[in-house]
């Protein structure tokens, strides 16, 4: 096959993958993007929010919160241990990235946190078809797309870039292979690596299948500075995160303060404390198998029902489309007899104590000490271990009871190194010529040990963000060549 001639080459076209692609198409490059799916999109269909900071929506709703305020809090949460100029320019421009994606059609229709003491930077992305679930992004990729292909952008699907090329010191191009086994050479000025990482690979939540590190290893075999990460892979289960199970409200049941105890049947947080993921990510890692479970019983189910979830999290989100804290008792019971019915290994149900520390595993003995404590705390109105507010004191009492599988995900997410212009950094941390990286292939420049969902929505906020910093630098390096 005859090689193909562009000036950017995007691998992938996922969001940072099309917002490269789109930005650099407008700063007049010739583009082409190549994905390994069968369809654009990649972590993004599975995604309904976006960040900003001082935008329309949040004048509106007369939320006050200054982009040097949102800096601070993001350096002030990960230590200063990120890089500080490019978070700042992504912060800067997070409204002139919402409003480029409105100019093509998108429609933002509120705003959520991440829970309790979070700020309202995540902007509720409108679907296309109105749906519930976390898919409303979809309507993002599906208008990127379609910019892309009417500035002249060559997306070329199901194909998979082996190896990134490099000619006296600049990357020249890249070679692919399709799933016909036809080898594939682009020949180009720059290429932007979009390939995803933590945010869509096997160690992340969402775990989207095809991310297995392509981008990290074609990097690396031209010189970058790469880290493989040190966040260990989660557990499986038919209940790990996911679009629908974000929206399931027996799922979403857990988020609520319940009681938290570890495999020797102990508490050792204040559940409040878990409801912030990260920092309750960070205790349950340093238990036993890094395994925790959240209990509650009957009672606090028919509190649900009759009153709503009070930390509506993942539902609340994924309901943003039609705002509910509400959950059905058909619906809520039914998922129920299902998790009963496939002996789930991550939500169990149990008509006794006893049944629950054997399905669960927890230590029996501890488990009915840790109980009569804990309800002993719930009666008193104060919790003498950990200060827990005595309106999140529910006991635990009254058969059926419920519990959920938790695992703490800590250490430091993969990514290449680059600079603020998205420029990937060789070892020596000199720039590698012609070859920029965006998205979460970059997450170890973005993040510390933890994701700052203080903050939320950063993860495609950065992503499209960082596309479109690594398209502009690109279209200005291409323009040197020419």
């Amino acid at each position: 096959m005859k090689p193909l001639q562009c000036d950017i080459a995007v691998l992938s076209a996922g969001t940072a993958g099309l917002a490269a692609a789109v930005t650099a198409a407008e700063g007049g490059a010739s583009v082409i993007a190549i994905e390994k799916a069968a369809h654009t999109g990649g972590t993004a269909l599975r995604a309904n929010q976006i960040f900003g900071v001082e935008s329309s929506l949040q004048r509106i709703r007369q939320y006050t919160l200054s982009k040097e305020e949102a800096f601070r809090i993001y350096m002030d949460f990960t230590q200063w241990a990120v890089n500080a100029r490019l978070i700042k320019n992504l912060i800067d421009r997070s409204t002139g990235t919402l409003e480029w994606l409105e100019g093509m059609g998108v429609e933002f229709i509120d705003l959520t946190s991440h829970g309790p003491g979070g700020y309202y930077t995540a902007h509720i992305i409108k679907p296309n078809p109105p749906r519930p679930g976390l898919g409303g992004a979809a309507t993002v990729i599906r208008l990127l797309t379609k910019r892309a292909e009417d500035m002249g952008v060559q997306i070329i699907l199901k194909t998979t870039v082996k190896k990134i090329l490099k000619e006296g010191g600049r990357i020249v191009g890249v070679v692919a292979e399709n799933r016909e086994g036809e080898t594939i050479q682009v020949n180009c000025k720059a290429v932007i690596l979009a390939t995803g990482g933590f945010g869509g690979h096997h160690r992340a939540p969402f775990g989207i299948p095809g991310v297995v590190g392509d981008g990290l290893r074609m990097a690396s075999e031209v010189g970058a500075e790469v880290t493989e990460g040190t966040m260990p892979p989660p557990r499986g289960g038919d209940y790990r995160a996911s679009a629908g199970n974000l929206a399931n409200p027996m799922i979403s049941s857990f988020g609520h303060p319940h009681l938290m105890v570890n495999l020797d049947g102990e508490r050792f947080i204040n559940e409040e404390i878990a409801v912030t993921t990260p920092f309750g990510g960070n205790a349950v890692s340093l238990q036993k198998d890094r395994c925790a479970f959240r209990i509650y019983d009957e009672d606090m189910k028919e509190y649900f029902i009759r009153n709503g979830l009070d930390f509506p999290m993942g539902f609340g989100i994924a309901q943003a489309s039609m705002p509910t804290t509400k959950i059905d008792r058909v619906e809520y019971e039914a998922e129920i007899k299902n998790i009963i019915d496939n002996s789930s290994n991550m939500v169990f149900v149990a008509d006794s104590i006893k049944e629950l520390a054997a399905k669960t595993g927890i230590n029996p003995v501890n488990l009915k000490i840790t109980l009569e404590e804990y309800n002993k705390c719930c009666e008193t109105g104060r919790d003498s271990f950990f200060n827990k507010k005595a309106r999140y004191l529910n006991p635990v009492k009254r058969p059926k009871f419920y519990a959920s599988r938790t695992f703490g995900s800590t250490g430091t997410p993969e990514g290449i190194k680059i600079n603020y212009k998205t420029e990937v950094l060789a070892r020596d941390f000199a720039v590698i010529p012609g070859l920029y990286a965006a998205g979460m292939e970059v997450a170890s420049n973005l993040y510390k040990d933890i994701y700052p969902n203080v903050l939320p929505g950063n993860a495609m906020g950065f992503s499209l963000g960082t596309g479109r910093i690594a398209a502009e630098n690109a279209v200005e390096y291409v323009k040197l060549l020419r």
